[in-house]
């Protein structure tokens, strides 16, 4: 009987370690590198450039280019063309979240986006990841992207854009000394 009684006692031991271990495996954070960042955008802004243009992607779970934007910057003037194909009523309003005007707003919505998804791992207690790949010369965010890992089963959101704050952002053509 004894012997019955430890076996069962070790199997509701074992069965409540693995079943800890396997909420464990998500700490609810954001895997951010804020000092990274604030170098590169220091970096950026050091440089006063003042006359250049680049072309954007922002991607949700969805599309892979939901909204395209073209921005030139010109001795302090700004001109922004925007297009959401897959969403003709999309709003693209300077209020937007896909407004950019400059590289400055750039840094902006990506910080913007690190902070909601500070919100989001709180909510969801899940675990949010940022890559960020920034310009060697220049130090602006070239590509960003975030993804979710939440704590059942250890499995990504399936639709990350509703609830997690999904953000990727790609800059091409990056080119500078252009006037309007």
């Amino acid at each position: 009987m004894r012997k019955k009684y430890l076996l069962i006692c070790c199997f509701l031991s074992l069965s409540l370690i693995i079943s800890c271990a396997k909420d464990a495996n998500v700490i609810p954070g954001v895997d951010f590198d804020e000092k990274e960042f604030n170098e590169q955008k220091a970096k950026w802004q050091s440089m006063k450039i003042n006359d250049y243009c680049f072309e954007y992607e922002f991607a949700n779970g969805t599309y892979p280019s939901y909204v395209k934007g073209i921005v030139t910057v010109s001795d302090g003037t700004n001109k922004v063309e925007l297009e959401c194909e897959s969403n003709p009523n999309e709003d693209l309003s300077e209020s937007s979240v896909y407004y950019l005007s400059d590289i400055n707003s750039v840094f902006e919505a990506v910080h913007d986006a690190y902070k909601k998804s500070l919100e989001v791992s709180k909510k969801n207690s899940s675990h949010i990841w940022y890559k960020i790949e920034y310009n060697s010369e220049y130090g602006f965010p070239e590509s960003v992207s975030n993804s979710e890992l939440k704590p059942d089963n250890n499995q990504k959101l399936s639709n990350p854009g509703e609830s997690s704050g999904d953000f990727g952002l790609q800059i091409n053509k990056f080119e500078i000394d252009v006037h309007l």
